[in-house]
């Protein structure tokens, strides 16, 4: 959340900020793996990239880490804000596991503040009434 601190408005973009600074699942990388047995914490650093494969250096995405296998857990991610995530998890049981890394949002986007007005807007039927003009 630090780095969306001053990132939350609508319609408002920080500079330097923009779609051309988005995150890219396909490109981001997993940059360092430690992986204990059973019992120990285990982590991994995810480097986020942009789609023209550019090493970003700025935080606000928002990763998701899975760990399945013979038990599932999900990590706690924490932003370094420099374009670095690390994933935490602790694997209860031993035996053979798949890491799941999902991309929810970029650039703080998922912790934008609506428009005053968005919850109001329109009827029951999600139209918009004459009213609201």
């Amino acid at each position: 959340m630090k780095p969306c601190y001053d990132n939350v408005a609508w319609g408002q973009v920080k500079n330097g900020w923009g779609k051309l600074n988005r995150s890219s699942a396909t490109t981001s990388d997993v940059i360092f793996k430690d992986i204990r047995p059973a019992g120990e914490f285990s982590k991994i650093f995810i480097q986020s990239k942009t789609s023209d494969n550019r090493t970003k250096l700025i935080g606000g995405d928002t990763w998701r880490v899975y760990v399945r296998g013979p038990s599932s857990v999900a990590a706690t991610v924490f932003d370094h804000n420099n374009g670095t995530y690390e994933a935490l998890f602790l694997i209860t049981e031993p035996g053979v596991y798949q890491l799941l890394i999902y991309l929810d949002y970029s650039l703080c986007d998922g912790f934008k503040d609506p428009p005053r007005d968005w919850f109001i807007k329109g009827n029951f039927l999600g139209r918009i009434s004459k009213k609201d003009f």
